[in-house]
Order: structure tokens, then sequence, then C-alpha cells
């Protein structure tokens, strides 16, 4: 009887460690690369992101596309999360357009 009460005891708590463990565990976060992000901000793969372009993803139309927009824009969901990472319109030459060195001049991610 005492070894079945120890082997119930241990059952438990390994069942509690790994309850513990997986509702505090981080979701896993996937990598975008910044090409991938400005190819998906080039709908018209005309080598430029105009700023209709821009807004279908920047959603509260701040000129700044977070990896919180850009998970709802790509998984259509904000369960699935991308590793943080920030871009800002910016329009370097004035010709109201953003190309891919003006994109990547601009982009960052954060760790």
């Amino acid at each position: 009887m005492n070894r079945f009460r120890c082997t119930v005891v241990f059952a438990v708590s390994v069942m509690m460690l790994l309850t513990a463990v997986l509702c505090f565990a981080e979701d896993e976060k996937t990598e975008c690369s910044p090409e991938e992000i400005y190819e998906a901000c080039d709908q018209n793969k005309d080598g430029k992101i105009s700023r209709e372009e821009w807004n279908t993803i920047d959603i509260n139309k701040d000129d700044t596309i977070t990896h919180d927009e850009w998970d709802r824009y790509k998984y259509k969901s904000a369960d699935k999360k991308t590793k943080p990472f920030r871009i800002r319109y910016f329009d370097v030459y004035g010709d109201g357009t953003m190309d891919r060195e003006e994109f990547l001049r601009n982009y960052q991610r954060f760790q």
C-alpha cells in the first residue's frame, strides 16, 4: 500500500510540474525576414511600396508596421507570433513610394 501511495504522489507531482511548464512557457515565435515583409508589402511587384500597399498592413495608419500588425496580416490571427520588429514608412527620395533600399534602411528588429 505504501509503494502505491508513493507512485500516485510521484505521478501527481509530475503532472503538476508539466502543467506549470506548459502554462508559463513562452509561445514559440517565428522569424520573419525583412525581404519576406518587403515582398508582401509590394503587392503589385513593381519594386516599390506605395502608400496604399503599405496601409493594407499598417492597420492603425501610424506609418509603422509592427510585428503584431504583420501577424494579423500574414497569419490572419494574433495568436501566431513573430519575433518583434518595427518598420517605419520612410520615403527618402520623396517620390511617394518606398523602394527596397529605403525599406531595409528603416527595418528594426528587437531582441
